[in-house]
């Protein structure tokens, strides 16, 4: 009786466990509170599973990455910084759910997330359209945010989306209609939601990813609508209301950069934990909002010159893994995907944080999951050795 019960939970857990990259995909797009809920039952999931946790941490290299996160807990708890508490732990939550999403990740089950996040933002979009539709009698320049907390965020996405909908076309031939219609309706969400950072960041990003892929004609169509659409808003600024609150929303960006830079030399070691910019802002009378709007300066701010610079160390490591992959030509297309995302995120950070926001930070990691996808011989018997089928170097194979 025991036995059959026992055996009959088997494909129960199987379903479970192949659920939980969908479940956090769709979870992305609703409102942030559900993403923050699921995020954290899949690290409690994974942390009290045995066979989850031993898949998830039997790299050393993950106690690497773990164990320096409980620094500023510590940090945040001696400045009373208890928004920062809770802050750092739902960070570990979406780290571990990360690390558990590059263990199992395939080429398959990537492209299943992929095509998945193109329909739930079709839907965002429609919710931004309803909102405006919603908000024109009362306030014609409203931003809508659809389900992303601000209108910023909702940018964010909307460029992570755009090149995730410009990578399918490119890679893909089947449902080519559904992707084209998830760039259309992302750049219709990025121009609703009037983020001017944002909007900068899909260009910059998209045409890198275009020449990364070598598609040189598209990268010259693309610089002519870029330029006639310039010339278009300049000969009628009404259609881009935003751009006359440049030297305005500059002006504010000096002012918080400065407060940042008072709490950074107040605190240069360890920072005061996550979410640290209140507390300077309440402490030099700064511009008050969320965070610095620089991302190299929020870093700081938040962990120090110390934690920076394992971050930064991290980073770097990333980086050299995904060149070598992608000179090896191991997954080379979902490398140029990572590297346009990343280098959105790095654009956009000149100006905003909004990576640091658990559903833009958990999708860039969901993106990033892609780095864990094992290559063609680690499924050849082990009786043929690994310099017989391709020359990978051994700092790749220490990682995988």
């Amino acid at each position: 009786m025991m036995k059959t019960a026992k055996a009959s939970l088997i494909p129960a857990w199987s379903f479970l466990v192949s659920a939980i990259p969908i479940v956090l995909t769709v979870s992305i797009f609703l409102p942030y509170y559900v993403t923050e809920t699921v995020v954290c039952l899949i690290a409690g999931l994974v942390v009290c599973s045995r066979e989850l946790r031993e898949r998830v941490f039997d790299n050393p290299r993950a106690s690497w990455l773990v164990l320096p996160m409980l620094i500023p807990f510590y940090v945040a708890a001696f400045y009373h910084n208890y928004k920062g508490i809770g802050a750092m732990a739902l960070l570990l939550a979406a780290v571990i759910c990360a690390m558990y999403l590059r263990r199992i990740m395939t080429r398959e089950l990537f492209g299943r997330l992929l095509h998945i996040a193109c329909l739930c933002s079709i839907a965002c979009a429609g919710v931004a359209v309803g909102q405006k539709i919603a908000m024109w009698s009362y306030n014609p320049f409203f931003r809508p945010e659809s389900m992303f907390f601000n209108a910023n965020y909702y940018g964010t996405m909307a460029v992570f989306m755009v090149l995730v909908g410009t990578y399918q076309i490119l890679n893909h031939v089947r449902f080519r209609w559904v992707y084209l219609a998830t760039v259309f309706a992302n750049l219709l969400g990025l121009y609703l939601c009037g983020s001017m950072s944002s909007l900068a960041t899909m260009v910059i990003s998209v045409m890198a990813m275009l020449l990364m892929f070598r598609r040189k004609k598209l990268v010259i169509m693309g610089a002519f609508l870029v330029l006639a659409g310039g010339i278009l808003v300049m000969l009628v600024p009404e259609l881009y209301p935003r751009l006359g609150d440049v030297e305005d929303t500059f002006g504010s960006r000096v002012t918080i950069w400065s407060t940042a830079l008072k709490g950074i030399m107040e605190t240069p070691l360890f920072g005061r934990g996550p979410e640290a910019y209140p507390l300077a802002y309440a402490q030099f009378g700064g511009y008050a909002t969320y965070h610095c709007h620089n991302l190299l300066l929020d870093t700081l701010l938040n962990f120090g010159i110390v934690g920076t610079g394992l971050f930064a160390a991290f980073v770097v490591h990333q980086a050299r893994q995904l060149y070598l992959r992608y000179k090896h030509y191991i997954c080379r297309e979902q490398c140029i995907l990572i590297a346009a995302v990343s280098l959105a995120v790095l654009v956009h950070g000149v100006t905003d944080v909004t990576v640091f926001w658990i559903q833009t930070g958990m999708f860039f990691l969901l993106l990033f999951s892609a780095s864990g996808i094992q290559p063609a011989w680690r499924t050849i018997p082990r009786r043929l050795t690994v310099p017989e089928l391709l020359p990978v170097p051994t700092a790749i194979l220490k990682w995988q």
